[in-house]
């Protein structure tokens, strides 16, 4: 699975990564602004999930579309003692023309500094993350940064419209036929679908037995999200 942390520059997505990784991560930056990018891996139950920050400044734009190709979901990270809604916008509206209707929360850094009533204040002044879940964290002090990337994996599970559907086939030989029937698609998709998930280590197939079985990550996620959430 591939996240991508985006947002302007110096809102925290280096420190938050560092922090959600324990430090075990790639930083590529001078003078501590990232100019290339930011890279983890947190391994959450039995899926690998790839962790990629952006470089905030404007003359990045190039580099951040590459690094949103295939993410699977997207952390939105603002400053919440500095808010430039000019530049939060701009980066805002590259996240919705490259990764349009990919899942996406946002996460409002430094609630170490500012006060909750703050915080209700930058939901209204950015209008154009309205409807978009918001969470407070602080990067730095850690608070609250495996939560918001827990709720990201569930709002990219949750939004999949066919890992739901799998729950009921888990480990049920033969069963490419009954998914077709169901979802009404022909077999050459199913299997593009099926492939792409199983890249992402959210199931595991045997293809010739036509037996599906999910990771651990993903029942959970469906049938007992506040354990997810709590972990």
């Amino acid at each position: 699975m591939k996240i991508l942390v985006t947002g302007p520059t110096q809102v925290g997505k280096s420190t938050f990564i560092s922090k959600i990784t324990g430090g075990n991560c790639l930083k590529l930056e001078r003078n501590g602004v990232t100019i290339a990018m930011d890279f983890g891996i947190v391994v959450k139950n039995d899926v690998r999930i790839r962790i990629f920050g952006t470089p905030g400044l404007e003359r990045f734009r190039l580099v951040r579309k590459v690094l949103a190709q295939g993410a699977d979901g997207v952390l939105f990270m603002i400053d919440g003692t500095n808010i430039n809604e000019t530049r939060t916008r701009r980066i805002w509206q590259e996240v919705t023309q490259y990764l349009s209707g990919v899942p996406c929360i946002v996460a409002i850094n430094k609630i170490d500094l500012i006060s909750r009533l703050n915080i209700l204040e930058i939901r209204k002044k950015l209008e154009f993350i309205a409807g978009i879940p918001t969470i407070p964290i602080s990067a730095l002090k850690g608070e609250n940064v495996f939560r918001v990337l827990n709720i990201l994996i569930l709002v990219i599970i949750s939004m999949n419209p066919l890992l739901s559907r799998l729950v009921k086939y888990q480990n049920v030989p033969n069963s490419f036929k009954n998914i077709m029937t169901e979802l009404d698609i022909p077999l050459s998709d199913l299997k593009a679908y099926l492939r792409w998930l199983e890249l992402r280590n959210l199931i595991k197939i045997d293809w010739k037995n036509e037996k599906i079985s999910l990771s651990s990550l993903v029942i959970e996620s469906i049938k007992n999200p506040g354990k997810v959430l709590e972990e």
